[in-house]
C-alpha cells in the first residue's frame, strides 16, 4: 500500500470535509459574488491596465487567471482552495480536535466572505493557509531540503499578501518574525530583531515598488482618506481647510449631513476625489490636510475614534454586498446559494458580526502568551495572535470607513492563536518544536 494512501486513510475525515466545505462554498457563491470594488478590479483585470485605487497586484494575477476563464470563476477556486486547504492543514495539527477545528471552519464570519472577489477574501485565505502550512510544518522534524522549501512558499505567500491591501504587513510583519524565531532559534534576541525588522523593510518596500510598478493609472487613493479626515475636523469644528474644489461645491453648512462615522462621507467622498486631476489640486490638499492635522488634533482624534468604533460594531453579512450587475455573470440560484444564505443571513449569526470581539479575543491571546512563554507553541499563538490585533488596530489612523470586512483576518487570527495557546497550556508535550 502506497505510504501516501495510508497516510490518507488514517486521516481521511481531515481531507474529506474540509474538501465538502470547498464544494459547498463554491456552489453557493457560484461564479462569485461581485460587490463595485469587484467589478472595478475585474475591469482592470479585462482590460490589462491597471489603477492605484486598490493595489494593482490583484488585478494583475486576476488578468492571469484569465486564460483559465473569462470570470470571476478562477479566483472563487482559488480563495477558496487556500482556505479549505488550510483547514485540513489544522484539522492534522490538531488531530484529537479535529471536530472543533472544523465547527470553527464553518462558523458564520469565517465562510461569510469565502465568495467574495475581494482583495479581503484573498489576503485572509493566503495568511490562514500560510500560517496552518508553517505549523504544520513545524510540528515533525523536517530534512533541511523540505524546510527551506516550505520556507520559501510561505515567504513568498506573505509577499504576495503584503501586497493585496495598503495597510496588510500590519498584518504580515508579526507572521515574518514567527517565521524567523523559529527557523533560526540559535540566533539571539538582538541578531532576530535586527533579522526580522530588515526582513520586514525589504518585504515593504518591494510590495510598494511592485504596486508602483504594475499601476498604469496614478489615482492617488490617499484622496478619500484625507477628505473624510477634513470633512470630521469640519464637522466638530467647523474650521477645517477644504479645499476649493470641495467648498464649491458643498459648503459647509452641509457637512453635518454629509458626514457619517461608517460609510466613508458617502457619495462626497467618494465623488470628490475624482476632481483631483492635477499636481495643484493634490498639493493643496496635501496642505489643507496637514494644516488641519496641527491645527486641530484633538478633534481628528474624535473623528478617528468615532468611525473606530463604528467599525467594531458594524454587522454587515455577505448578502449586503452582492452587487446585481456581474458583468453577465448571474448568480446561480439553487440550494447550496439558500442555505448558504440562511446560515449566514440569521439573527443567531448576526450576534457575531461584531469586530471587536475578534479584536479582544487576539489582545488577551497576546498578553497571555507572553506570562506564559515558557511553554511550546506560545510564540506561535503570540506572533499570530499580534497579527490579527495588528491588522485591525492598523485601521484606527487609515480607515476611511467603518467595514466588517476589514477584520477578516483577525478573525481567523483569534482563533488560531486562542486555539494554539489553550492546547499549548493544557498540553505538556511540546505541540511546536521550539528550544
Amino acid at each position: 500500500m502506497p505510504g501516501w494512501y495510508k497516510y490518507f486513510l488514517q486521516n481521511k475525515f481531515q481531507f474529506i470535509i474540509p474538501f465538502i466545505g470547498f464544494l459547498f462554498i463554491v456552489l453557493a457563491a457560484y461564479p462569485g459574488f461581485m460587490s463595485p470594488d469587484s467589478l472595478d478590479q475585474y475591469q482592470q483585470a479585462l482590460a490589462g491596465v491597471y489603477s492605484d485605487w486598490h493595489p494593482p497586484v490583484m488585478a494583475w494575477f486576476w488578468n492571469k487567471l484569465l486564460w483559465i476563464k473569462n470570470g470571476p470563476q478562477p479566483m472563487l477556486i482559488l480563495i477558496n482552495l487556500f482556505y479549505w486547504s488550510g483547514v485540513s492543514l489544522w484539522a492534522l495539527c490538531f488531530r484529537r480536535y479535529s471536530p472543533v477545528i472544523f465547527i470553527l471552519a464553518f462558523f458564520p464570519p469565517m465562510i461569510n466572505f469565502l465568495g467574495v472577489i475581494w482583495k479581503d477574501s484573498l489576503l485572509f485565505s493566503i495568511l490562514f493557509f500560510s500560517c496552518a502550512l508553517w505549523c504544520f510544518h513545524t510540528e515533525k522534524e523536517k530534512s533541511r531540503k523540505p524546510e527551506i522549501a516550505v520556507l520559501v512558499c510561505i515567504v513568498l505567500l506573505l509577499l504576495f499578501a503584503a501586497c493585496l491591501r495598503y495597510n496588510a504587513m500590519a498584518a504580515v510583519a508579526p507572521l515574518l518574525f514567527m517565521v524567523i524565531v523559529g527557523w533560526r532559534d540559535e540566533l539571539g534576541v538582538m541578531k532576530k530583531i535586527g533579522v526580522g525588522i530588515t526582513t520586514v523593510a525589504l518585504m515593504y518596500g518591494m510590495s510598494v515598488m511592485l504596486n508602483r510598478v504594475i499601476a498604469d493609472n496614478k489615482t492617488h487613493p490617499e484622496q478619500q482618506l484625507m477628505l473624510y479626515d477634513l470633512m470630521g475636523i469640519q464637522y466638530y469644528t467647523t474650521d477645517a481647510a477644504l479645499p476649493r474644489y470641495v467648498t464649491s461645491q458643498v459648503g459647509a453648512e452641509a457637512i453635518p449631513y454629509i458626514y457619517k462615522p461608517n460609510d466613508g462621507g458617502g457619495s462626497a467622498v467618494f465623488g470628490y476625489h475624482c476632481k483631483i486631476k492635477n499636481e495643484s489640486d493634490l498639493r493643496e490638499l496635501k496642505a489643507d490636510w496637514k494644516w488641519s492635522l496641527a491645527e486641530h488634533p484633538k478633534a481628528w482624534l474624535h473623528h478617528k475614534w468615532w468611525v473606530f468604533k463604528e467599525f467594531q460594531k458594524s454587522s454587515l453579512p455577505v448578502y449586503y454586498y452582492i452587487h446585481p450587475n456581474h458583468f453577465g455573470f448571474e448568480l446561480h440560484r439553487n440550494m447550496f446559494n439558500q442555505g448558504f444564505r440562511s446560515y449566514i443571513d440569521n439573527p443567531v449569526s448576526l450576534l457575531f458580526y461584531h469586530g471587536w470581539i475578534y479584536l479582544l479575543i487576539t489582545l488577551l491571546v497576546c498578553i497571555l502568551s507572553l506570562f506564559c512563554r515558557h511553554r511550546a507553541g506560545m510564540r506561535t499563538a503570540f506572533f499570530i495572535a499580534s497579527s490579527g490585533a495588528l491588522y485591525s488596530l492598523a485601521y484606527l489612523p487609515l480607515s476611511p470607513s467603518a467595514d466588517f470586512r476589514y477584520h477578516y483576518w483577525s478573525i481567523a487570527a483569534a482563533f488560531i492563536g486562542a486555539g494554539l495557546f489553550t492546547k499549548s497550556f493544557f498540553n505538556t508535550k511540546a505541540f511546536i518544536k521550539f528550544t
